[in-house]
Formats: structure tokens, sequence, C-alpha cells
């Protein structure tokens, strides 16, 4: 893919109310375990994610409004910028693969906190909070000391109502790492990363469509796609 399809574009109206979205995703080689259909897990993610893009692209409200911006992690100094912020509808199809052999995922979670922080300052009015939205099919590798830091850094973003975080993983991830990242900790039911990526879509329509940019909304679950888990999580 031309490297000039993923770059950085100029917003479009600034001083219209837009919803930045970073998507950091798992590209260890476990993903490319056959699902149930037949396809690996990185080319259901591929396919959810390019149905989620038509869906906002169909949309003229979502299309234009929703930057999104895709960052993927797996072994130690291979994050990295896979799509950087952009209009939906100017984002061409992704192709994601899955070639590293392991699951580094705290560097890859700062360098979408510094991009949301520089994307942030592009607008001409205050965005809809933006969300960071990890997905994972399992156990970080990250240490524990990497991964407590990270976590206050999150902590002090959410509670200045700058961004988000999401975490969500296939049934063998570790929710109680991911719960130091963020409260809202869900599991893909089934490996079903085409009907998740549909539900992320419904979820930021339900955000843009908020009354004020910036209030927290609350989204609907679906037991069939997405369950909330419990997590504990120690200090």
């Amino acid at each position: 893919m031309p490297e000039f399809e993923r770059r950085e574009r100029p917003v479009e109206a600034p001083n219209d109310f837009h919803c930045p979205v970073t998507l950091v995703l798992d590209v260890s080689g476990s993903m490319n375990i056959p699902t149930k259909s037949g396809k690996s897990r990185i080319q259901e993610v591929n396919d959810g994610i390019n149905r989620m893009m038509e869906d906002m692209k169909n949309d003229l409200k979502l299309g234009s409004i929703v930057d999104l911006s895709i960052i993927t992690f797996g072994d130690p100094g291979a994050e990295g910028v896979y799509q950087e912020f952009c209009a939906v509808k100017d984002i061409k199809p992704v192709e994601l693969t899955a070639e590293s052999s392991s699951t580094h995922a705290v560097k890859a979670l700062q360098l979408a906190m510094e991009n949301t922080r520089s994307r942030r300052k592009s607008y001409g009015v205050p965005p809809y909070k933006p969300w960071v939205v990890l997905v994972t099919d399992g156990e970080l590798h990250d240490t524990e000391a990497e991964i407590d830091a990270l976590a206050a850094e999150v902590d002090e973003q959410e509670k200045a109502g700058k961004l988000h975080v999401w975490c969500f993983g296939t049934p063998d991830f570790n929710p109680n790492q991911l719960g130091k990242f963020s409260h809202f900790v869900f599991e893909i039911v089934n490996y079903n990363f085409a009907d998740f990526f549909a539900w992320m879509a419904n979820s930021i329509a339900s955000m843009s469509n908020a009354v004020v940019p910036g209030q927290t909304v609350d989204i609907m679950t679906d037991p069939g796609v997405i369950r909330q888990v419990p997590i504990t999580v120690t200090t």
C-alpha cells in the first residue's frame, strides 16, 4: 500500500465538532490463528475495520467528523502508526498483517496518547472526547513496572477529560492487565471481530450524537458480541 495513502490529512472544517478515534491493534503471530469462519484473526480484524469504515462513509456526518488512526503493536520497538489521523471517508481499506512473535502494547498506547494530544491541537473547537481502543488476543508481555507507569498516565488523562481508553480482548486475554489501563474492559465473544467492529461503529455514532461534545456517553453492550469482564487490580 503506497505510503501517501496513509499520511495524516489536515482537519477539514476545523470549527466543526470532530471525533478522534485511535485503534491500537495486536499484530502478534497468534493473530494468524484461524477462526471458525476459516479466516485468520487478523483477516477478521481487517474485514471488520473495513466494514466499520464503509458504514461510517455511508453516513455523511460520520464520514467527515470521525478522524481515525490505527497503531499496531507486537515485538518491542515494532510498534508503529499504520494509519495517521484522517477523516474516515478518505481512508483506504486496511490490510494488516501479523508477524510479531510477542505482545508489547505499552509503547503503542503511549504513541496513541501523544498523537491524540497533537490532533486535539488541530481543532478549532474542543472535539468529542477522543477514544483510544486497544484490541488484543492474549496476555501482554510488557513488564509490570511499564504497565503501572502507563496506567498512571492514562488515569491522569482520563480524569482531565481528555480521552477514554477502552480495552477489548478475546477469550484468552488477561483482563487484570488491561484493567490497569481502563475501567472499560470487555471480552470479544468467540473472536467475533466482524460484529465487534460493527458494534464499534454504532457506539461511535452514539457518541457523535451527544448533545455536548466531551460528555460521557453510556453505550449498550451486546452479549452476543462483547461482554464486560470483572477485573481485579492490585496496587
